[in-house]
């Protein structure tokens, strides 16, 4: 943090003297947790009118978005607290994590539904695989926010901590896109039924998304915290915000509930779709 003074002459604090390096939008912060609020409300109704469990993941992460933000709003009214600062990060940066939980299981219920065949992994193992990689990224990330929360002295480790925590997510990602990518195309061969393309069309479309997203903060925190990116909020509404609202989105508008319906009764030689609640217990136990 620069050691330029808090406060302007007009008793108005010195923001670019801040983390925020300008001063942040506060209507921005609260129309943020606003959409988030309805995204939330959205993904609730519906998995209790599907009784589609395994997205509790995906209305957890809407949680902690409109949480980031409603901290966000706060943070900018005293921006040179350190801890209010990196609250709202950790939120934003973090709540993407469950979001991708939920599309690996939804994944899976894809397979379920066209037949184990089209995956080049058993379909009961993808969810433990790319949540297992997603629990060390959370984990990596959220010590990274513990430490920026500690002390401004120690924002540099933490922000390198970020930064590997990130780039596992990525590494991990990108393995998700492509095993995806072999499923619609061996698994469009074995089923022409519509639900589950439209469904796997918003799936990878919302997983491009967050993939942007992701490699979009691992820049940021490269170029620093006082960087062009960091210091420009209109990118973090554009590249993160924007991306990951329109992400969780795609799964209200092709609820998997409704395209995949009948997936409960698996195709044959598959297996029963792994909830992700029971996978996060399950690494929590071993």
């Amino acid at each position: 943090m620069s050691h330029h003074a808090v406060y302007l002459p007009d008793g108005s604090y010195n923001y670019s003297a801040s983390l925020y390096g300008e001063e942040p939008s506060k209507n921005l912060a609260l129309a943020a947790g606003g959409i988030f609020a309805l995204l939330f409300i959205a993904h609730l109704v519906q998995s209790i009118r599907f009784k589609t469990r395994y997205l509790i993941a995906a209305i957890v992460a809407a949680v902690m978005e409109l949480t980031g933000y409603g901290l966000r709003y706060k943070s900018i009214k005293n921006p040179f607290d350190i801890s209010g600062y990196a609250a709202q990060q950790g939120m934003i940066i973090l709540a993407p994590v469950l979001l991708a939980a939920s599309q690996y299981v939804v994944l899976e219920k894809i397979i379920n539904h066209i037949g184990e065949s089209s995956s080049p992994i058993r379909a009961s193992l993808i969810a433990k695989i790319f949540v297992g990689c997603d629990i060390l990224s959370f984990a990596i990330q959220g010590a990274g926010s513990g430490i920026l929360v500690s002390s401004a002295t120690n924002y540099t480790m933490g922000t390198n901590i970020l930064i590997g925590g990130l780039v596992i997510q990525v590494i991990s990602y990108a393995s998700f896109l492509a095993t995806a990518l072999i499923v619609f195309n061996r698994g469009k061969h074995l089923n022409n039924e519509e639900g589950w393309r439209k469904m796997f069309y918003a799936l990878f479309s919302g997983s491009i998304l967050v993939m942007i997203r992701s490699v979009f903060r691992v820049v940021e925190f490269s170029m620093g915290y006082n960087g062009p990116i960091a210091t420009n909020e209109k990118y973090m509404y554009v590249f993160d915000f924007g991306l990951v609202a329109v992400a969780m989105l795609l799964f209200n508008i092709f609820h998997p509930g409704h395209l995949l319906r009948n997936s409960n009764v698996v195709a044959p030689g598959a297996k029963k779709t792994v909830d992700v609640v029971e996978t996060v217990a399950t690494f929590e136990t071993a």
